[in-house]
């Protein structure tokens, strides 16, 4: 419209939105070289400061009406749009990391250290536990690092001797849902199934403690009562006659569908149970019936057996499991399916019904569970294989269980004689002196720490008398870390030399 100067002095001038006395005085002065009009070059320059500050308006109106719809979160790495649930990104895989709203654990933390010991303690009176209701509250995280971070922490504090209760059985629940949540999220992630498999012993053997606890109590009450020795089994109450006294504790279950492995094959008879009180200890009889649904899994050719047990080459183990529910929905205990109940042999008498008939499991009910007022039951299964199924162990090596590491490598630990394979990379020169039995124990025992179940007779009975062993899986491939690999390549090389 004017020449290229004066268009360039405009845009200067009103580059901020403004124009001052000084910057019009320039623009007059250049209008009048140029012969324009001056009066036409104010209404210009004051129409283009209006359209710029309605602009501007536009900009912060449009601003504020996305923020009013949400945050779109994307992944730093590809730009892909993701859901605030997910733990990597589904485009490129990246795993996310130091996420702020899941970042929380040191909140926990502060929260549980804020509350005091005397306020942490169980209520006499009305059985609260503050600690307990923060864990049983407390959000568990969708990153990895935070996932990771809060399983470390619980994994520490399940076997602690709590003087509350309920926080024992609360830190020992919320680890479980820890477990379940990162197989759901990182099923793929060596490192974090190597955490959840060792929180899962953890899990597992402080529910074998309770249950040999209560086992050796009714040893100890059987013994003394066949002497004739009366003992008082509650406080400031006349002892009777009955074995199994009823409780005025009632429980219904939450829902009649069986869930987890097994699900849709069983359902709870829809009525109020009572807990009775059979020699100190609270059991819960539950009626269970078969229904026609097949079973997931086949047992031709295969003997079952409770998850407490191990069979055969091939075998299926199978367990019942149940959760207690206060009057809010709320787990105040559970009894893992993998654990097997009060008596696994009932476990298996109902995998065993035909359809339509109707069978009983009992568990027992810790006083951490004193306000349930329903349940909910669980079932799950591990399917053994078939006989073809290699086992990582060459069943041509015979191993000879008096010649292995236990006299030629170190001293058998928690983790057992050579843990150093699953911890760092060995060297050729530090293992090459064992002879062939000793390195095929090492490179085993490497699975066995993962909880392997051993096809190899020999094998098989070396370990479970190792005091830290526990068979677990059928299948351990995919908990092996980078290092774990890396030593059993370099185990086999010298076996193959020797």
């Amino acid at each position: 419209m004017y020449s290229k100067e004066l268009e360039e002095l405009i845009e200067a001038a009103i580059a901020d939105g403004v124009i001052n006395e000084h910057e019009q005085s320039i623009l007059f002065r250049k209008a009048q070289q140029e012969g324009v009009d001056l009066n036409e070059l104010a209404l210009i320059v004051n129409g283009r400061l209006d359209k710029m500050h309605r602009q501007q308006q536009e900009l912060i109106a449009n601003k504020q009406a996305s923020e009013k719809v949400g945050k779109i979160l994307k992944c730093p790495n590809c730009g892909a749009i993701i859901d605030g649930m997910m733990g990597k990104c589904p485009e490129c895989g990246h795993v996310f990391s130091g996420v702020k709203a899941n970042n929380s654990i040191a909140k926990l933390s502060e929260d549980l250290n804020a509350t005091s010991s005397y306020m942490g303690m169980v209520n006499t009176f009305t059985g609260s536990s503050p600690r307990a209701d923060i864990l049983n509250n407390f959000p568990i995280p969708n990153t990895k690092d935070d996932l990771m971070e809060l399983m470390f922490f619980l994994k520490n504090k399940v076997p602690m001797q709590e003087v509350d209760g309920k926080l024992k059985s609360a830190y020992r629940c919320k680890l479980s849902e820890c477990v379940d949540k990162a197989k759901f999220l990182f099923s793929d992630d060596k490192d974090v199934m190597l955490l959840a498999m060792q929180c899962e012993k953890m899990i597992s053997k402080e529910n074998k403690s309770r249950k040999t606890t209560v086992i050796v109590a009714l040893i100890i009450s059987l013994i003394i009562s066949s002497l004739g020795i009366i003992i008082p089994l509650v406080c400031n109450s006349s002892t009777t006659e009955s074995e199994s006294n009823e409780l005025d504790m009632i429980l219904e279950p939450v829902e009649t569908e069986i869930s987890g492995d097994m699900d849709g094959c069983f359902t709870v008879v829809d009525k109020k149970y009572k807990v009775t009180d059979k020699m100190g200890t609270k059991i819960i009889t539950v009626e269970i019936e078969r229904t026609d649904e097949k079973l997931p899994f086949e047992l031709e050719g295969r003997e079952l057996f409770s998850f407490s047990e191990v069979g055969p080459v091939a075998y299926v183990q199978v367990g019942f499991g149940i959760e207690y529910l206060d009057q809010d929905g709320n787990i105040l205990d559970k009894v893992s399916a993998n654990s097997g109940g009060y008596d696994s042999s009932e476990c298996v008498a109902l995998v065993k019904l035909n359809s339509g008939k109707k069978g009983t499991i009992r568990f027992s009910v810790d006083d951490s569970a004193a306000e349930a007022v329903s349940f909910r039951i669980t079932s799950a299964y591990e399917d053994n294989g078939s006989l073809e199924k290699d086992d990582y162990s060459s069943n041509s090596d015979d191993m000879d269980t008096n010649n292995t590491a236990e006299g030629n490598a170190t001293e058998e630990t928690d983790e057992g004689n050579y843990p150093e394979a699953s911890n760092r990379l060995l060297k050729e020169e530090e293992i090459a002196q064992y002879d062939k039995e000793t390195l095929r124990f090492i490179r085993n025992e490497i699975y066995a720490r993962h909880g392997y179940i051993f096809k190899d007779k020999e094998l098989r009975e070396y370990f479970e008398h190792r005091y830290w062993y526990v068979g677990e899986h059928t299948d351990v491939s995919n908990m092996l870390s980078d290092i774990e690999i890396k030593n059993i390549e370099l185990i086999k090389k010298l076996e193959s030399n020797k």
